[in-house]
């Protein structure tokens, strides 16, 4: 991880440009590859039945496959279901919605500078283009997620391709406004109420 990352910091400071590591995370000229290699042999009933329970993470062997054939293996991440309606229609297909926990079970443990990653099942939209596209049009505006794509592959299958979605919470406050200081809200499960 360390060759693969110093080689890639290195590339934009040498054109005179500080690199911010999160932004080789959510470069949208490539397709991220992920895969996952759970400890747990029923990993999928697992990760259901954590997801209607509290959204229990299970433990994870993680894999980013990089354009270069280079890897980097973290041994332990957390890895859950997420979504609501995303994660409901997908009832009958492999492919659901998860989230990436870098830090869950190594304090401090990063990917490129994130804790958290948000992968986009793209239920209902065939195309799977909309929430990229949104989150890119919204980003001319306002602050917003940004986003790219990404395959996730679970022991060598191919799962499927996702919206990897950049998680909206500390990091991101600090990013965008400078500190960490000022509110940050989630809606309930029950809609947009705040």
């Amino acid at each position: 991880m360390i060759l693969l990352s110093a080689a890639l910091l290195a590339r934009g400071a040498a054109y005179g440009q500080e690199v911010d590591s999160t932004d080789l995370l959510f470069d949208d000229a490539k397709v991220n590859r992920y895969e996952l290699r759970f400890y747990t042999p029923n990993w999928a009933d697992s990760l259901t039945y954590y997801k209607s329970v509290d959204e229990q993470y299970l433990p994870a062997q993680f894999v980013f496959h990089g354009a270069a054939g280079d890897s980097i293996v973290l041994d332990t991440i957390g890895v859950r279901y997420k979504g609501n309606s995303s994660y409901s229609f997908a009832q009958n297909s492999p492919k659901k919605p998860f989230k990436f926990r870098f830090d869950k079970y190594r304090k401090q443990q990063r990917f490129f500078g994130v804790e958290r990653l948000n992968f986009s099942n793209g239920a209902k939209d065939p195309s799977l283009m909309r929430e990229k596209i949104a989150y890119d049009i919204i980003r001319r505006y306002m602050p917003a997620p940004r986003a790219c794509y990404a395959t996730i592959a679970v022991a060598g299958e191919l799962i499927g391709l996702y919206t990897q979605v950049e998680q909206v919470d500390e990091m991101f406050l600090d990013r965008h406004f400078g500190n960490d200081d000022g509110n940050l809200y989630k809606s309930g499960d029950d809609g947009a109420a705040l």
